[in-house]
């Protein structure tokens, strides 16, 4: 049996006033040692404002998309598949970043995809609590007073 092809690199990135930063790099490589990232931002960024799976070659799932960045980026990296997941939190649905995976042989099969969008799902709410983790006390004071306050004048 053959085994399935493995992904070359992984990367999560956080949107930001729509622009992507790559936060995290598979395989141990850090994000400042790889000043041009060849196209990924980009490709994640398609996949944050079109708020879906964003995979090519396409698996055949009967929808339409716009994957200019993502062509782009397989061509320029010279690679046979790249996928972004978008990663949302869960409840609003408001998308956060993406995740995104690439290939230099084989392409991503409709069970790897499925796969993909499950651990996106389950590694979003951990990654925002990372982010707020990190954030200063302006920025927290800002998050608490944009709550409804129904929400914090009863807790």
């Amino acid at each position: 049996h053959d085994a399935l092809p493995i992904c070359r690199r992984v990367a999560v990135g956080w949107s930001r006033q729509q622009a992507v930063t790559v936060i995290a790099l598979s395989h141990g490589a850090q994000v400042s040692e790889h000043p041009s990232l060849g196209g990924l931002p980009e490709a994640m960024l398609e996949a944050i404002t079109q708020a879906r799976t964003l995979c090519v070659p396409r698996v055949a799932d009967g929808s339409v998309s716009i994957t200019l960045a993502h062509r782009s980026w397989m061509k320029r990296e010279g690679l046979s598949a790249v996928i972004s997941v978008p990663l949302a939190e869960a409840g609003t649905g408001a998308v956060l970043g993406a995740l995104s995976c690439e290939r230099e042989s084989g392409r991503f099969l409709p069970d790897e995809v499925i796969a993909l969008e499950q651990v996106a799902a389950a590694v979003a709410p951990l990654l925002r609590m990372k982010q707020e983790a990190e954030w200063g006390v302006v920025q927290r004071w800002r998050r608490d007073w944009a709550q409804p306050a129904c929400c914090w004048l009863h807790a």
